[in-house]
């Protein structure tokens, strides 16, 4: 999650030079790794709270964060005998 953090301060900092939305999409969505939280905004302002409450990583109305990490499986057993 501190690669998400890091993006969604990115995020924030850009916001200060009032791009336009469609742009901000397109940064989001060329960064690298799994996706830890998605979000959806009216506006530059909207956006601006949004990226607050994102980074706490809690689901909130607009707000939706992945679960974790997966683990990995150690083995599968398909109960085929």
């Amino acid at each position: 999650r501190d690669a998400a953090r890091a993006a969604i301060d990115r995020l924030a900092r850009l916001l200060d030079g009032r791009p336009r939305l469609r742009d901000l999409a397109r940064t989001a969505a060329s960064l690298e790794g799994p996706v830890q939280a998605a979000f959806t905004a009216s506006g530059l302002d909207d956006l601006r709270e949004k990226l607050v409450l994102a980074a706490r990583f809690r689901p909130e109305p607009g707000i939706f964060v992945a679960a974790g990490e997966p683990g990995q499986v150690a083995f599968l057993f398909p109960g085929e005998l």
